[in-house]
């Protein structure tokens, strides 16, 4: 689920004419805190320099029955 996210934001990223590199600040949402180390390793394949700032928050649901949102603020 987390390599889904994190290609869905490569896709809408590129689109707005950016990628990870330009990263300024990601918040990441998921429902059990033990998943954080094995959501770090995914992120940390897609986001490979310059680490933006990042919130890591737990939550009680996300929509549709997911288990990760992550919200991010890019330049262009």
């Amino acid at each position: 689920e987390a390599r889904q996210v994190m290609e869905n934001m490569k896709a809408l990223l590129e689109a707005a004419g950016t990628s990870y590199d330009n990263l300024v600040k990601a918040t990441l949402y998921i429902t059990d805190l033990n998943d954080f180390t094995k959501i770090d390793n995914v992120y940390k394949e897609y986001v490979t320099k310059d680490f933006p700032g990042r919130t890591c928050v737990e939550v009680k649901g996300i929509p549709k029955g997911g288990h990760i949102e992550i919200e991010v603020v890019a330049a262009v």
